[in-house]
């Protein structure tokens, strides 16, 4: 009985401390849109609150992956910036590939035998994944599974041929192998076997819808709808996910009892990685290349100079560049989609089971190799999903094998504000620096400090709260 009222006064007073929380966050956000409006044009008041909402959806999905590992699998990764590296060339270096010419300067073995494994690649994989899950699942679910990259490759030729008058069987078959990986990892994330079998199916009868409709949307955004670039981004984050995955199971799950460790084994893997990229070997014009270190630069889902013009009245006009709209719109999903695994799938049931007590999750039979390696691949895929959306516009961080970094100061810094692991905290997090990053950018006096006046907001917080936003002070005996 006494431990049963002390825990409510526990709760209790856990509530009041959120309760104030939650007014400290909204007079810091009504403070700032006052401020916003106080001191600018109603248009440029609106204009800036956009761009605040905007940066602040990519700073939460940024957030999510780094505080997703460490709340879920204690693991305070300093790699994050390497993946970050990593599924922003591999993106680059998928888009090279789709455009590849098989007529290009091939002067020794090497560039003949790279050559083919570009074109036949994809050729090779499709067969691979869906025998190992014909292994996995029934009859007719199987038989959805298999129409899926059928239906899709298939569609996206015809159509390509009739609507563009071109034909790419390369993009075809990367557009197959996205649509397949969609149901392997369904099924790797214990998803019900009839609904990943229908999903994969939808997914794979939508794309030929899509280009269908593709000619109704250039008046909006200047092009057709990019599916190949949406398949090819999927890769891309799948590879990245799953590179995570293996350089858990393999590296960090030997030395994951030791802090110290962990931090050192991930910070040789972000080294290691971004060295390796630098080394690619990739397609351009008519010959391949080697990325090295210097700059370059993703092509985008949209034109850069695409701008959509909202006109409220006469003086109040609002411009947004398109394709921050979009990936604000995609980020939003991911969390969405993040959300909802978490909280209502039988996997996310079993990583929250890890993340509260890893000893008495494994007593009830949930395999805790697997669900830290899911953690880090999830984690690590939504980092790619980031670098995808920002690097063909982000001024910070430049586009090179370096960029990483900066990419993980920011995490660490959004995650500590919020609370360490406390994923609704890290999205608070964000938009508070997303606001405060833009309000002091948009004063030309003090432009300079917009990167660092949100670090000094952090370190604010600490003093006033070291456990966070909406981390919880633990207790130690």
């Amino acid at each position: 009985m006494e431990n049963q009222s002390k825990k409510s006064l526990i709760n209790l007073t856990f509530f009041q401390e959120e309760k104030k929380l939650i007014i400290g966050l909204i007079i810091f956000f009504v403070t700032c849109l006052m401020l916003i409006f106080i001191t600018k044009d109603i248009s440029t008041a609106i204009q800036l609150t956009v761009s605040s909402l905007i940066l602040g959806s990519l700073y939460s999905v940024l957030a999510l992956g780094f505080s997703l590992v460490l709340g879920i699998a204690k693991q305070f990764k300093l790699s994050l910036g390497g993946y970050y590296v990593v599924a922003a060339y591999t993106m680059f270096f998928l888009l090279k590939t789709v455009k590849l010419n098989p007529t290009l300067n091939t002067n020794n073995d090497m560039d003949k035998f790279f050559l083919l494994m570009l074109i036949f690649l994809p050729i090779i994989f499709i067969p691979i994944i869906l025998i190992y899950l014909k292994k996995k699942f029934d009859r007719k679910d199987f038989f959805l599974i298999i129409l899926s990259p059928i239906i899709s490759g298939g569609g996206f030729i015809l159509l390509d041929t009739f609507i563009n008058n071109r034909t790419n069987i390369v993009e075809a078959f990367y557009i197959g192998l996205a649509v397949t990986i969609i149901g392997l990892v369904g099924w790797f994330l214990e998803f019900p076997k009839r609904k990943v079998a229908i999903g994969t199916f939808f997914i794979g009868v939508i794309i030929p819808l899509i280009m269908l409709i593709s000619p109704l949307t250039r008046p909006l955004i200047g092009q057709d709808i990019p599916v190949v670039y949406l398949a090819l981004m999927i890769l891309a984050v799948t590879f990245t996910g799953c590179l995570a995955m293996l350089s858990d199971r393999y590296l960090i799950e030997r030395v994951r009892k030791s802090v110290i460790n962990v931090l050192i084994v991930t910070f040789a893997v972000a080294l290691l990685l971004q060295s390796v990229v630098q080394l690619v070997y990739y397609p351009e014009t008519n010959k391949f290349i080697i990325f090295g270190v210097e700059i370059r630069s993703l092509p985008s889902l949209l034109p850069l100079g695409n701008f959509t013009v909202i006109r409220i009245t006469d003086e109040i006009v609002i411009r947004l560049q398109d394709l921050q709209v979009i990936s604000m719109i995609f980020c939003i999903l991911a969390v969405l989609l993040l959300y909802i695994f978490i909280w209502h799938t039988k996997m996310g049931r079993a990583l929250r089971a890890v993340s509260q007590d890893d000893e008495a999750a494994a007593l009830v039979g949930i395999n805790i190799q697997k669900s830290t390696a899911i953690v880090s691949g999830i984690g690590m895929a939504l980092i790619g999903i980031a670098a995808v959306l920002t690097s063909p516009y982000s001024a910070r961080p430049y586009w090179s094998p370096f960029m990483g970094w900066s990419v993980l100061i920011m995490a660490i810094a959004i995650v500590t504000l919020g609370g360490m692991g406390s994923l609704p905290g890290s999205v608070i997090a964000a938009f508070i620096f997303s606001f405060t990053e833009v309000i002091i950018s948009s004063d030309p006096n003090l432009s300079s400090l917009s990167a660092l006046i949100p670090f000094f907001v952090v370190l604010l917080v600490m003093i006033i709260k070291p456990e966070g936003l909406l981390g919880i002070e633990e207790e130690t005996e």
